[in-house]
């Protein structure tokens, strides 16, 4: 897809209540439970509710990281991006 090649970061989510995920958007992309093994570019912290939420589009990354909901490690150039990645999927219907 066109937001790997524009993305070209690995995120590993940590979801408060939800888990672990690796979203590897390099090379082909792919997203799969569990840690990523290595190191990846950005890991980010928050809690389930407020993910639905992002994704739903109630919400954005760049509002829960001014409110200290979601927390972010590693390379800000791509924490940055993640306003772009969610905007790049259609809201979600959970």
């Amino acid at each position: 897809p066109a937001i790997v090649s524009k993305i070209k970061a690995v995120f590993e989510w940590h979801i408060t209540g939800g888990g672990v995920y690796t979203m590897d958007l390099k090379g082909k992309g792919s997203i799969k439970e569990g840690k990523f093994n290595g190191k990846p570019d950005c890991v980010v912290t928050v809690a389930e509710q407020d993910f639905v939420d992002m994704l739903k589009g109630k919400t954005t990354s760049q509002k829960l990281f001014m409110k200290g909901k979601l927390k972010v490690k590693g390379g800000m150039q791509h924490a940055m991006k993640l306003g772009e990645l969610m905007k790049s999927q259609p809201s979600a219907k959970l």
